[in-house]
């Protein structure tokens, strides 16, 4: 492919192509500033940058084939059905009011109403590790906890944060995740090596985000809503309707994708709907009717996270992701700044795209580049490959994990259209901690290790001497021991 036929032709060049990304964050950011926090309001910023890269392409057909290309994105296409029939599916759920069968449990077994956000991360954790799926993950939890957390007065945003945190924690460490299996194919190792060797850098960010939701938990519950519900016994009934998430977590832990099992669960959510006489046929198909009002309370999310990717296609098109890349790669001078120049690299690519999978598939390889010469352990790369995508993205205000658990939990109607993203970040702890963790492991050096010429041609993998650099004296030498495709650590 020629140059010409890769990029599009930009007035200003590659440096100017960015443009469009750039009043994008300046335009959330004005927003944000002047009170206007809502996707919808964001929406104005998405028009503007599309505007912007309009004047900026020479070749407008080449800009239109750009939006038009980036429209059939996988991922794109991927999330905007998740939102919508997981938005069907919290309407499902409020309609059912298995809330209020949950608040009779809790009330039956006394749990402390500060565990609620710590219950609520270790469950969330558990599901997306054996899932590998954060999306699903907090389609499932958040209509389940958040009208829990409301009833017994915990802080909504502590526990929106702990439903990302722990939708994070499998993203980052399930061996299913594509997170996990585009950062170790990428860095030329396997998958379970990887997952061995990344659980330090895991559980010490999930020990601690522990610690702090309990802490803060208990600084923000209300007690005196805690001990003032009193349910009817008659409430246990809307439990059924546990079987819907059941459901969905069971598909996805039998490697169902997320669509079939949304799919499923929103038909079984009709099914029993129906059965158990809380809705009728006006309720299915009307103006104010499950379907309509759970599809139209996730459009504003859709279309701002539309425009985000459209932008982001924009600026890759224009090569200007490429150059920034390209001349970060140059000024590498070790180990430890071919990690930070990485990390660098991963986070940018985040910013623009939006993505933690499409940032580990399209930052992969380059990392794999740089970090090659200087003998850095494979499963080394692959966790700071992994751990800044995933740990980044998830605390984007416009990322598809804070809007997908804010735009549902709006959508059970216990908090207000106002609530947004940004109230939420604070209490990510477990992302927040994953970016402290590895930026510490970048600078310090902590959890390096090297492999030897001799360990790699086991593999088959071998550095041109003309840009191999020697391990550091007394450099960690990696215990990982190739078998003929067996591994032992």
């Amino acid at each position: 492919m020629s140059h010409s036929d890769k990029y599009a032709s930009i007035y200003g060049g590659k440096i100017v192509g960015g443009l469009p990304l750039i009043v994008m964050l300046i335009g959330i950011l004005i927003c944000a500033f002047t009170g206007n926090r809502s996707p919808l309001c964001y929406w104005s910023a998405g028009f503007v940058s599309v505007v912007v890269g309009f004047f900026l392409y020479k070749d407008k057909d080449v800009f239109a084939n750009t939006i038009i290309e980036t429209m059939g994105d996988k991922v794109l296409c991927t999330v905007i059905f998740a939102w919508l029939f997981s938005g069907i599916m919290a309407k499902i759920l409020s309609t059912g009011e298995l809330a209020m069968g949950l608040i009779w449990l809790t009330s039956e077994l006394q749990m402390p109403v500060f565990l609620i956000p710590l219950i609520t991360f270790i469950i969330g954790a558990v599901m997306a590790t054996a899932t590998g799926t954060s999306m699903g993950t907090i389609a499932a939890m958040t209509p389940l906890m958040i009208p829990v957390a409301d009833a017994f007065g915990c802080n909504i945003a502590l526990t929106c944060g702990a439903i990302v945190s722990g939708a994070a924690f499998g993203d980052n460490l399930a061996p299913v995740s594509d997170t996990t299996i585009a950062s170790s194919l990428t860095q030329e190792t396997e998958i379970g090596r990887v997952v061995r060797s990344r659980l330090k850098y895991s559980l010490a960010a999930a020990a601690i985000a522990s610690v702090l939701f309990v802490v803060v938990g208990i600084r923000t519950s209300n007690t005196e809503i805690a001990s003032a519900v009193a349910l009817d016994v008659s409430n246990a009934r809307n439990l059924i309707f546990l079987l819907i998430p059941i459901v969905v977590v069971l598909l996805m832990l039998r490697q169902a994708n997320i669509v079939t099992a949304l799919v499923v669960g929103d038909f079984l959510g009709v099914v029993l709907l129906i059965v158990t006489g809380k809705m009728d046929f006006a309720g299915f198909v009307g103006a104010e009717g499950l379907i309509a009002t759970g599809i139209s309370g996730m459009l504003n999310v859709i279309l701002f996270t539309w425009f985000i990717f459209v932008v982001s296609g924009l600026v890759k098109k224009a090569g200007s992701m490429d150059a920034l890349i390209e001349l970060l790669s140059s000024k590498a001078k070790g180990s430890r700044s071919a990690e930070i120049i990485c990390a660098l690299i991963n986070a940018v690519i985040v910013f623009c795209i939006v993505s933690s999978s499409s940032s580990v598939a399209l930052c992969g390889p380059m990392t794999r580049q740089i970090i090659k010469p200087y003998h850095i352990a494979r499963d080394r790369s692959a966790n700071i490959l992994d751990g800044f995508s995933v740990g980044i993205c998830a605390m984007l205000p416009y990322g598809p994990m804070g809007l997908s658990a804010v735009s549902l939990a709006v959508a059970t109607g216990c908090v207000p259209d106002t609530f947004t993203v940004g109230q939420m970040l604070p209490y990510n702890f477990h992302c927040i901690l994953l970016i402290i963790i590895f930026a510490f492991a970048v600078i310090t050096g902590w959890g390096r290790t090297y492999e030897t010429d001799e360990m790699l041609a086991l593999e088959g993998i071998y550095i041109d001497p003309e840009i191999s650099v020697p391990i550091p004296e007394g450099a960690k030498i990696s215990k990982y021991q190739y078998k003929g495709g067996s591994e032992m650590v």
